[in-house]
């Protein structure tokens, strides 16, 4: 779900930088994607910039997927926050900036 997850957000990828992504070697995100595009979740295609080489993009059915995981971990997040104490909210809202901070984001 992880290198789905990269691939939704990055758009195709190369091997060798899906694997640094990942942090992973190049032979496991190789046996990955065989496995992936063995269930129809990613292809790979040419690659415009080198035609010597490929890169793996989601098809449909992962996309579909990742989504479909995606807004179950929306919902189960919402369901979780919602079952929190009111201190435990007000907790949580003071605390949100760090980790934004950290992330990098103005979320």
């Amino acid at each position: 779900m992880s290198a789905l997850d990269v691939l939704g957000r990055k758009g195709p990828l190369r091997v060798g930088h899906l694997a640094s992504l990942q942090g992973v070697s190049k032979p496991m995100v190789t046996r990955m994607t065989d496995k992936l595009e063995d269930t129809v979740l990613v292809e790979r295609v040419h690659d415009d910039a080198d035609g010597r080489s490929c890169q793996i993009r989601l098809t449909p059915k992962g996309e579909v997927l990742l989504a479909d995981a995606s807004r179950g971990a929306d919902q189960f997040l919402s369901s979780q926050l919602c079952a929190l104490t009111p201190p435990d909210k007000l907790a949580l809202k003071q605390a949100l900036p760090v980790p934004i901070r950290l992330l990098g984001t103005n979320a």
